[in-house]
């Protein structure tokens, strides 16, 4: 391949995709630059040689050989679609079936209580504190944790 900023010109070039102006500016461009007009040369061969291949009448077996062989390389938009949405789900699930296992495990092993969370998120942490100095019923290491004080 040449690096002049043609080469990716001589495929159309070649197919007379291109318009005149580029067509032009290629035919000019071709006898100083012996990388393309070796490129080129290699593209005409190549489309010499295909174009003695003669094909023969394919059976109704290699038919559907074919076809399946295209089908299984090819994959529906709406497949991908599906695909695209299906893996962030996925991952989602995941992620919050790890943080329900950890919070079940968590109780389950003697974690804190959540009744106890409750308590001391909701901004009654001081009346808990001050009430538990005659609630025997609280741990001293709760009453510790929720007011700062000791009992």
């Amino acid at each position: 391949m040449s690096a002049c900023g043609f080469d990716n010109l001589l495929g159309p070039y070649h197919d007379g995709e291109l318009d005149p102006l580029r067509r032009d500016r290629i035919e000019q461009h071709l006898p100083g630059c012996p990388d393309c007009s070796r490129h080129l040369a290699e593209l005409r061969a190549l489309t010499d040689r295909l174009s003695a291949v003669t094909l023969g009448q394919i059976t109704p077996m290699e038919k559907a050989i074919i076809q399946q062989a295209v089908h299984k390389g090819t994959m529906d938009w709406a497949d991908r679609a599906v695909l695209r949405m299906a893996i962030p789900l996925a991952s989602l699930a995941a992620s919050l079936l790890i943080v329900t296992s950890i919070g079940l495990a968590d109780n389950m092993l003697g974690g804190r209580n959540t009744a106890d969370q409750n308590v001391a998120s909701s901004g009654d942490w001081q009346q808990v504190a001050v009430a538990s100095h005659t609630d025997s019923r609280l741990p001293d290491w709760m009453v510790r944790g929720l007011g700062g004080q000791t009992p």
